[in-house]
């Protein structure tokens, strides 16, 4: 244990664990996951407060380049092929006028490169799913209401791997793709907006909102995932703790009892690695990241269950039958009180007592009863991974010939 917690007290560790854990506006008003606030935020970014300052035009000029950028890279049939040509580092850009939600679409941003009149219709997507034909509707629209201004279509979403937890057949993707919408990132908003433009802004004021305003995405949480962005700090600090080797080989080696207490702050550093590695995880650092997730599977002669739970029934059916246990107490006191005596271990009772204690039949006893002693006991349905990991460790103590039968994935 004492090992375990000199490990997790280096300075990458506890840079990220402080930086997760302040507060900021959004987490105060229980506003970061809603799209609206989002947008609004960037309306106000976007917009230039003062027609005649280059600074103010910062912003917009570098949202123009991303949207170039991303049309270089993505596949996308030629109707942008004028913009994709200007040099945006030489061109003027003039008259932004940003307005959100006009005819329901989240930003309708005009503006001026030369004299040429620009519209940029982009919806934007954290976590809601597209509405019937969202995307194409807004098209059509757009098109019948500028129908001599050149126009941009543009999705902003989480990276497209991060949005497949809620969009599982990447309907959203399709039909951007379908729609020729360019697609770009909240990532590419921080990389070339936020960041540059707080290098270069003196105002206090707007320094705090920005920076604010990044850690609101990086620190996004929903049921799905955390954070939005990596920001640069973050970034080197998350790859000088998942190259440590000291914190690899004790978070493999150790117990999830004995780091248990940091266990929702590594889910986050796990969520926040596979965003900065989008999700192409370095061999090295799988095994980690699956025990720290709960991901690891046990298998018994090289059969691997469908569940934990299905793991530990077989496992115990198999000791029973095969060591032989004849009463519980053949188990050893250890192991005893893993199954039968900690109600948070695998929740195993005798057949009489589970009518009282759950109403009726669960969903467990489709599979036959353990069988000791002539009492038949069933287990819950679910068991977790600290569960079935103490129950392997007190198995292979108590019978040192299940040690080549049991393997760990």
């Amino acid at each position: 244990m004492q090992k375990t917690k000199e490990c997790f007290n280096n300075e990458s560790f506890n840079y990220l664990k402080e930086y997760y854990d302040s507060l900021d506006i959004a987490n105060v008003f229980g506003i970061g996951d809603m799209e609206i606030k989002h947008s609004n935020f960037l309306k106000w970014l976007l917009q230039p407060a003062n027609e005649d300052s280059v600074l103010d035009y910062f912003p917009i000029r570098q949202f123009l380049k991303i949207i170039q950028m991303n049309i270089n890279t993505q596949k996308l049939c030629d109707e942008y092929q004028d913009f994709k040509n200007i040099n945006l580092e030489k061109v003027e850009i003039k008259n932004v006028d940003v307005v959100r939600e006009k005819y329901h679409i989240d930003f309708v941003i005009s503006l001026a490169i030369e004299s040429n009149q620009y519209i940029i219709a982009m919806e934007n997507k954290i976590e809601s799913p597209e509405g019937d034909k969202q995307l194409e509707r807004y098209r059509e629209t757009i098109e019948e209401k500028y129908p001599d201004a050149t126009k941009l279509f543009v999705l902003l979403h989480p990276n497209y791997k991060q949005l497949a937890f809620i969009d599982k057949n990447s309907l959203l993707k399709t039909s951007a793709e379908k729609n020729n919408y360019i697609s770009i990132t909240y990532q590419d908003i921080y990389d070339n907006i936020l960041k540059e433009y707080l290098k270069l802004v003196s105002d206090s004021k707007i320094k705090f909102i920005i920076c604010s305003y990044i850690h609101i995405l990086s620190c996004y949480s929903s049921t799905k995932w955390f954070g939005l962005i990596v920001e640069d700090a973050e970034k080197e600090n998350l790859e000088k703790l998942f190259n440590d080797e000291e914190f690899i080989n004790t978070v493999e080696s150790s117990s999830l009892e004995s780091y248990k207490e940091y266990k929702e702050f590594l889910l986050k550093l796990c969520a926040k690695y596979k965003l900065l590695k989008e999700y192409d995880i370095p061999e090295a650092v799988v095994n980690v990241i699956n025990k720290i997730e709960n991901r690891r599977v046990y298998t018994l002669d090289g059969k691997q269950p469908k569940s934990m739970y299905e793991f530990a029934y077989i496992l115990l059916n198999d000791i029973v039958k095969n060591v032989p246990i004849k009463t519980k107490e053949d188990f050893g006191e250890e192991l005893e009180d893993c199954i039968f005596g900690k109600d948070w271990y695998l929740h195993v009772w005798e057949e009489n007592l589970k009518e009282k204690a759950f109403g009726g039949i669960i969903s467990c006893q489709t599979y036959p009863p353990i069988i000791i002693d002539n009492v038949c006991y069933y287990s819950a349905g679910c068991v977790s991974y600290l569960a079935l990991e103490e129950l392997c460790k007190l198995v292979i103590d108590r019978f040192p010939e299940y040690k080549d039968r049991i393997v760990l994935l």
